[in-house]
């Protein structure tokens, strides 16, 4: 019986012999050595071609305590955000010759620690961590471990120079103060969960900013929601259903701003000339709406690219001077304007 030769089982041995080299030059190519010369290069790769030999990357990563890989760890694989986000760093990732391996937290801790074992598992060489649910003892252990950690959009002080990150209470003072700017007075916000820190740190910065123009605050106007578009719907119809006068509504992203303006909408509440609205993120789509939507612009792209080099760094051992906190930008459009003090205004 003829014996069918599997081309899953093809050794360096074969290889080299077809080549007419030895296993070591063989190795050499597959490890990208710079002492094989072009043309014994092209032998091997010819050979390797021929014979349909496929080298075992994770044996390689073994033998050289390298998987090429990268993970990343997210709160969500859907949604505008986190998908430029992943988007941009493995964009980068592979200009830097490396793969990257997601996983999903889904905001609670049971999946973050899963995925994080997992990702362990597999031998990744650093990790990305956009973590709502782990805790700062907990991340600085996994960086102590072996693998080292980038943290994204959380500062954690023992590992400063791994954490990029911005000013959420900032970001949540300078987007309260634009509309008081405005000569908004009576102005709610919906926020996302507030045991998240960003959401809890962007409502801080709401609260700062009426403080400062000595106006009260008022429970009422303030509703916690999901950081979804359906959850800004019903955010809304919550405030609209409290009778209480508001002239503008600070959203505390950019998917629950656009569910907050179909609701509005709906409820023959202009925007902005009854009610303002301000979001978070400047998410692609805030420029196809109408009215277009004021934000505070996230430069997720140059996180991303920031947490690839710094990851890279650290896998090589390579000391780095990467700036790590980000600078956020107010972007004025089309849904913020004076209140024209009408009364009935958010009356459904």
């Amino acid at each position: 019986m003829l014996r069918m030769n599997n081309k899953n089982n093809i050794t360096i041995k074969e290889v080299a012999e077809s080549a007419g080299v030895s296993r070591a030059t063989v190795s050499r190519v597959l490890n990208d050595s710079p002492v094989v010369t072009p043309d014994t290069r092209a032998r091997v790769q010819s050979a390797m071609d021929s014979l349909g030999y496929r080298p075992n990357y994770f044996s390689q990563a073994l033998a050289k305590n390298r998987s090429q890989s990268i993970g990343l760890l997210v709160r969500s694989l859907g949604g505008h955000y986190f998908g430029k986000l992943m988007y941009s760093l493995e964009e980068k990732l592979t200009t830097l010759g490396q793969y990257c391996m997601v996983s999903s937290g889904h905001g609670t801790y049971e999946s973050e620690r899963k995925a994080v074992d997992f990702m362990l598992s597999r031998r990744v060489d650093a990790m990305i961590l956009y973590s709502d649910c782990l805790s700062d003892e907990e991340i600085i252990e996994i960086n102590n471990s072996g693998t080292p950690v980038v943290v994204l959009s959380r500062y954690i002080e023992q590992l400063k120079d791994q954490c990029i990150y911005f000013d959420d209470v900032k970001a949540g003072y300078d987007s309260t103060r634009h509309l008081l700017d405005n000569g908004h007075r009576n102005i709610a916000t919906v926020t996302g969960p507030l045991h998240k820190q960003d959401a809890e740190d962007r409502f801080l910065g709401y609260k700062k900013a009426l403080e400062d123009f000595d106006i009260g605050f008022d429970q009422d106007l303030v509703v916690e929601s999901s950081f979804q578009l359906e959850g800004g719907k019903e955010a809304t119809k919550q405030l609209l259903s409290t009778g209480k006068n508001f002239s503008a509504i600070y959203y505390g992203n950019d998917e629950m701003a656009v569910g907050g303006l179909e609701v509005l909408r709906g409820a023959g509440v202009r925007v902005p000339e009854d009610v303002s609205i301000l979001g978070f993120e400047d998410i692609q789509l805030c420029v196809y709406l109408k009215p277009n939507l004021t934000t505070i612009r996230v430069p997720l792209a140059e996180m991303a690219h920031i947490a690839a080099d710094l990851a890279m760094n650290l896998v090589n051992n390579v000391s780095s001077d990467i700036a790590l906190e980000v600078q956020l930008q107010l972007i004025e459009r089309e849904s913020v304007t004076r209140p024209c003090n009408k009364p009935e205004q958010n009356k459904n």
